[in-house]
């Protein structure tokens, strides 16, 4: 009996010691890797490694770096998850000094109050923070090489998805002094100005900030401010971004038809239906469909319906409707997943956009001989071409007239060859010379513009004086996206596009859209025979005398009780059936919860209870 005490003491205790000897071992592992400058990241998308892109731009580099972080680090009353954040960056900066063959130096400043420290961080222009206490504090960060500089005015937790692309871009400007042109020309106020639209209606010159995204551009590029009716595009122009191209002026066609044959890059977002210009002039004046572009899209093949636009039931978004209650609705699209081109740089790593009331492009049968059809954003097969209009009266009346084809729809598209000018030269021999002289260009064409305003692709965070972005979808990757592509870089592409470090529950998303198929045909059913009802009623309605008494026989007066208990029932049970579609939407979202929450806890107890099981055997046979 005390001897198989004993054994029992001895094997609890040889467990322990097993368990501390594992600690143990752990802990000099990590101690040894950290001495030699060895990561392992174990992440999906390798979050916390530098991508090839920004790898390939250390390796080119020729003047020294010094990277400057103007962080407060004496001060006791910063947060503690800016604490946490800003031992996070200068982590991912060593990486950076690793990875530089000596080219990149990093130094830490701490601006203490009345410092010649916060002399210098004032001077750079960083952002001053408020924090705890009503304390304020600088967390920038400066590139620095020769006589050129670039800032980062504060490095913000809630970026931090693209804290890779914010260094590389700043080391990128501070090292080469000239930046690529972007020429924007637009029938919408994206430069800021005065809205001429409101002047013309007696409201007065009212100005407007430019839209976030040419500001961000700014930051990395040459912008240039192209008239709707100018007669020539500047041949320094690297990259013409067209949005919304209506009321352009007699030649402005031919001068974007003109820079195209030279070889130059082109990127259109052109919209049958723009909800931000029904929202911003209160449906009292819009820009003018985007005509003025048909004269070139005919000659390469290429078409867009103005008149309507895409509804995807498996890609819808949640907004509210007229009387301010929550719908899913179709016709204002949230791409992702297999519908975004995971084979283009330009959209390989994008998660999600949002495109509200999209164009749908069409490739002709007189498509151009050459040119390559590459298909960026599409609509799932469950989609359909609706009037643009229509996304107005919600999404019940959507359903009710949706009827799918069973196809995809194309609404970004990328074009690359030798595009066939709209405007040919004089006879058969100019003509030929013309199109020997054509240079390989790339155009890309995207059905909406509503996805570069503000408010649909960030929300503005005030923190003090100060206003900072957050990001809820990829819209702005897509832009920036294609600018490096278009000007002939591409190393920034897959640095920006970083997975994000939360995941969603994309089989949720999955069973949701099966359900939704699942109910949709019901309720269309259900909806037809409504208005059937509703239409056989009002006939019914309209037989009265003169007094408002109806004239019905016996029989018809049965039949219109009947039908209204009908079209009370059926109205009950289309209820029905929509609950129906929430309750297993709901119930899928919550089952394949608990198994990803409880999944990795059952594993680490199965595995617990073996082990156990084994060393009670072991002691057994003792």
């Amino acid at each position: 009996m005390a001897e198989g005490k004993t054994k029992g003491i001895t094997g609890s205790l040889m467990g322990a010691g097993g368990l501390l000897v594992l600690v143990a071992a752990l802990v000099f592992v990590n101690v040894l890797f950290s001495q030699a400058g060895v990561r392992w990241d174990m992440t999906a998308d390798n979050m916390y490694s530098l991508t090839p892109g920004t790898l390939n731009i250390l390796s080119k580099i020729e003047e020294p770096v010094t990277l400057k972080v103007f962080y407060n680090q004496s001060m006791k009353t910063v947060p503690y998850p800016l604490k946490n954040y800003y031992n996070r960056v200068m982590d991912y900066i060593g990486e950076y000094k690793n990875n530089s063959n000596g080219k990149i130096a990093v130094e830490k400043i701490d601006p203490k109050p009345d410092s010649d420290e916060e002399e210098w961080a004032l001077k750079y222009g960083l952002d001053k923070v408020s924090v705890q206490g009503g304390e304020t504090m600088f967390f920038g960060l400066v590139a620095e090489s020769a006589d050129l500089e670039e800032i980062i005015s504060f490095l913000d937790p809630a970026r931090e998805r693209f804290l890779e692309y914010e260094i590389t871009r700043a080391i990128l400007a501070a090292t080469n002094p000239k930046k690529k042109v972007l020429g924007i020309l637009s029938a919408l106020p994206v430069n800021g100005g005065p809205m001429a639209n409101l002047a013309m209606m007696g409201m007065g010159e009212q100005g407007q900030e430019p839209w976030w995204f040419v500001s961000e551009l700014k930051k990395t590029y040459t912008v240039k401010t192209i008239s709707p009716t100018a007669d020539t595009i500047d041949k320094d122009v690297d990259l013409l971004i067209v949005v919304q191209p209506a009321n352009l002026g007699p030649n402005t066609a031919k001068a974007i038809d003109a820079h195209v044959q030279a070889g130059k890059n082109l990127l259109v977002f052109q919209d049958p239906e723009s909800v931000w210009s029904a929202e911003t002039l209160q449906n009292r004046s819009r820009p003018q469909r985007p005509e003025s572009l048909e004269p070139l899209l005919t000659a390469w093949g290429v078409g867009m319906d103005l008149g309507k636009a895409a509804a995807d039931l498996e890609q819808t978004t949640l907004l509210n409707n007229r009387n301010m209650q929550r719908e899913e609705n179709p016709m204002w699209i949230s791409v992702a997943g297999e519908h975004v081109n995971r084979e283009d740089q330009i959209t390989s790593m994008l998660e999600k956009m949002l495109l509200p009331v999209a164009g749908v492009w069409e490739k002709k049968e007189s498509f151009a001989k050459g040119l390559e059809w590459k298909p960026l954003i599409s609509t799932s097969k469950q989609s359909a071409l609706m009037e643009a209009f229509r996304a107005n009266i919600g999404a019940d009346a959507i359903r009710a007239e949706f009827k799918s084809d069973g196809k995809a729809s194309v609404l970004a598209v990328r074009l690359d060859g030798k595009f066939p000018t709209a405007f040919p030269a004089g006879g058969k021999d100019a003509q030929e010379k013309q199109a020997k002289e054509a240079r390989r260009a790339t155009v890309v064409l995207v059905g909406d513009t509503d996805m570069l305003y503000d408010s649909y692709y960030m929300q503005k965070v005030n923190a003090g004086a100060q206003v900072f972005p957050v990001m809820f979808n990829d819209n702005l990757n897509f832009l920036q996206n294609a600018c490096e592509l278009l000007t002939g870089s591409s190393d920034l592409i897959a640095i920006r596009s970083r997975g994000k470090f939360e995941r969603p529950f994309t089989r949720v998303q999955n069973l949701a859209s099966e359900a939704q198929r699942k109910w949709l045909e019901k309720e269309q059913e259900i909806t037809g025979k409504l208005q059937e009802i509703r239409k056989t009623l009002d006939e019914l309605e309209r037989q009265k005398d003169p007094s408002g008494r109806a004239i019905l026989t016996d029989a018809q007066a049965k039949d219109l009780s009947r039908l209204r208990d009908e079209h009370a029932s059926l109205r009950k049970e289309l209820k029905e059936v929509r609950r129906k579609l929430r309750s297993d939407i709901e119930v899928l979202g919550i089952v394949v919860k608990i198994i990803n929450i409880l999944a990795m806890p059952f594993v680490v107890a199965l595995f617990g209870l073996g082990f156990g099981l084994y060393r009670y055997s072991q002691s057994r046979r003792g």
